[in-house]
């Protein structure tokens, strides 16, 4: 982490040739027996006052870490250079401060002698150990001293290195709150206030398994509510390939016997339809995940010793029915209604449209089942990702509260999608191509030394995200820019596969372009970070979390003007060509225009004049404050 913040501070700085120092003396205190411990869980078991010297006591440490303990630093390969005995098994802060204290001596000190500043990216306990030093702090006033996170603290220093001065890099007021915020990490909770069941439609994240946006989503949802103080969030979701999923906790998978049904075009694992499945079969999926969900909450109140605030069901399909099925058996069984909410995502809305239009692949079934069994009529509140979706949703449902629905723009993880310091030749080096089997072309690494400009799409291989448009405007600006490429991220069917790559390679003739196929998150923020504009021109995207997540990354985009991307793309940030006629196979027009846009991001370096505004815009977007947002507000909808 601290070294990450380290290159975030550079590369926002534009600080590309700073020297970087990293060293062991600056890692965060070693908690011991202790460590990787919750807080708050240990206060429980240990009690307030006893993890508060642990903790904050300056010369008692905590239990020592068995030295054969695999989780020791004496048995970790990054620290093999360093002798065993150097190597901590717990530490007091007396301890950490004589760890650090070389380091300022050795490398920060004759740095700032020499006139330089320094920045030093290290850990709380860390940090006090300096501030304690360069203050002459007393033994009490350092364990009173509390540092807020990702807020910069300036020292100014006089010629001797003596103390003159510090202050933080941000309002004295929002200080005061991470300060405080800090100093309660140890505490005891109150019995946990927001208490929330998700139902998901797609399944999570995984090597053997890429995921389609809304499973990254409901992942990170469920991620960011157990973070939140004084909330538990459980959750089920399905899977074709996995039964359980051991690196997250309070979720449970629904392995399924075939592949997971999509709504309308294809997934990144599936292209099993909802329509060319009978009703037995139906049936079948929906008795699992109902069993699943109903055991699963049973499990959470069990844990937690309280009942649900509400029941998230995601997407505007059977998992609304799967959970008015469970919420009805626990009212038979005596227990109190839960709230049910809808998170709308878009494509259950735009399968509906095709029932609507009397489409010969979707005739109509699953929009009258819906009104049939009165599903809406039991849901107390939605979430939808963008206006446009609200409205459609209100097309197909005319009848509920307009004022139960609230917008919420999707959030990223910050963690995984920011500025990675890669060169583009670097970055384009670390991946493969993905050709179909029996297209005669082999897997080759993508050559990045021929090139200096990048292009990147990512996205699923559906008709309605235009990736037609893409390779042929591709073909328009490698005949201007000989040192550009094209990367495609994404996947299909085998069958969209072979139609995408042979238009790229027979039809078109593209000799820069490159499929890599599905890839997973942080190689996608690799890609965002080296491209110097990301192409998105989807017609109605629902929300658009690829333009936010490119964004993130410091790379400017471009889509059209239609659906969610209209709420938080600007020419700041991009921009979004003309697509009044909604048109799917994509028009000359629309390519004409993509062109020109791509062509102006390049001649006019979009990466560097509007990349900071790209940055900027996306701290709104994170995925702590949507999911804080959403808790807000439906418990004012719900009264909770």
């Amino acid at each position: 982490r601290a070294i990450k913040t380290a290159w975030t501070a550079c590369s926002g700085a534009e600080c590309f040739s700073m020297p970087i120092i990293t060293s062991w003396r600056l890692n965060e205190r070693h908690y011991g027996a202790l460590q990787g411990l919750n807080k708050a869980e240990t206060s429980k078991k240990h009690g307030e006052d006893q993890v508060k010297i642990w903790r904050r006591s300056y010369d008692v440490p905590p239990p020592p870490l068995d030295p054969s303990d695999s989780s020791h630093p004496a048995n970790d390969p990054q620290y093999a250079g360093i002798p065993p005995d150097a190597l901590p098994s717990a530490e007091s802060l007396a301890l950490t401060v004589d760890r650090v204290l070389p380091f300022w001596n050795d490398q920060i000190a004759p740095c700032i002698a020499r006139g330089k500043s320094v920045l030093v990216a290290a850990h709380g306990n860390s940090l006090r150990a300096l501030c304690k030093y360069i203050e002459g702090m007393s033994e009490k006033d350092v364990l009173e001293l509390n540092i807020p996170t990702a807020v910069p603290l300036v020292y100014e220093l006089d010629r001797n290195l003596k103390f003159v001065r510090k202050y933080y890099l941000m309002d004295p007021d929002e200080v005061a709150k991470k300060v405080a915020a800090v100093a309660n990490q140890g505490k005891v909770a109150k019995d946990p206030q927001v208490m929330i069941f998700q139902l998901g439609t797609n399944n999570w994240q995984s090597v053997e398994e890429p995921a389609p946006g809304s499973g990254i989503l409901h992942e990170a949802h469920h991620i960011a509510y157990n973070a939140m103080p004084e909330c538990h969030s459980y959750s089920v979701y399905p899977s074709s390939i996995h039964s359980e999923n051991p690196g997250r906790e309070k979720v449970k998978v629904a392995k399924l016997p075939h592949k997971i049904p999509i709504c309308e075009s294809i997934s990144p694992v599936s292209d099993k339809r909802w329509h060319g499945m009978p009703d037995s079969e139906i049936a079948e999926y929906m008795k699992r995940l109902e069993d699943l969900c109903y055991d699963q909450m049973a499990l959470g109140e069990a844990d937690t010793g309280r009942t649900y605030d509400f029941a998230i069901a995601h997407h505007c399909f059977l998992n609304q029915v799967v959970m008015q099925r469970v919420i009805r058996k626990r009212m038979a069984e005596g227990k109190a209604k839960i709230p049910l909410v809808a998170f709308c995502h878009g494509t259950a809305l735009k399968m509906f449209n095709l029932e609507k239009k009397g489409d010969p692949e979707y005739p109509m079934r699953f929009k009258s089942m819906m009104d049939e069994l009165k599903v809406f009529e039991d849901v107390q509140a939605v979430v939808t990702i963008s206006e446009d979706n609200k409205k459609m949703f209100l097309s197909h449902f005319p009848s509920f509260k307009e004022e139960n629905i609230f917008v919420s723009l999707n959030g990223y993880n910050p963690l995984i999608f920011y500025k990675y310091p890669d060169t583009l030749q670097e970055g384009l080096k670390r991946f493969t191509t993905k050709p179909y089997e029996g297209s005669g072309r082999t897997k080759d690494t993508i050559p990045g030394d021929n090139y200096e400009k990048m292009v990147l799409f990512v996205g699923k291989f559906a008709d309605w995200k235009r990736l037609d448009m893409v390779l042929k405007t591709a073909k328009l600006y490698e005949a201007k820019y000989p040192d550009i490429c094209t990367v495609i991220a994404g996947t299909g069917g085998p069958n969209d596969i072979k139609y995408y790559q042979d238009m790229a390679y027979q039809e078109i003739g593209l000799e820069h372009t490159y499929f890599v196929g599905a890839q997973m998150q942080p190689d996608l923020a690799r890609l965002a970070s080296i491209a110097n504009i990301g192409v998105f021109p989807s017609k109605s995207e629902p929300f658009g979390m690829v333009f936010i997540e490119c964004m993130a990354c410091g790379t400017p985009v471009i889509g059209a003007n239609s659906g969610g991307p209209r709420d938080f793309v600007s020419e700041a940030v991009g921009c979004l060509i003309p697509d009044d006629e909604l048109s799917v196979p994509s028009t000359d027009k629309l390519i004409d225009d993509l062109f020109t846009a791509v062509c102006t991001a390049l001649d006019e370096d979009w990466k560097t004049t509007k990349g900071p505004a790209c940055l900027k815009l996306t701290e709104k977007f994170s995925m702590n404050e949507q999911c804080d947002g959403i808790v807000r507000k439906l418990s004012d909808i719900l009264k909770l």
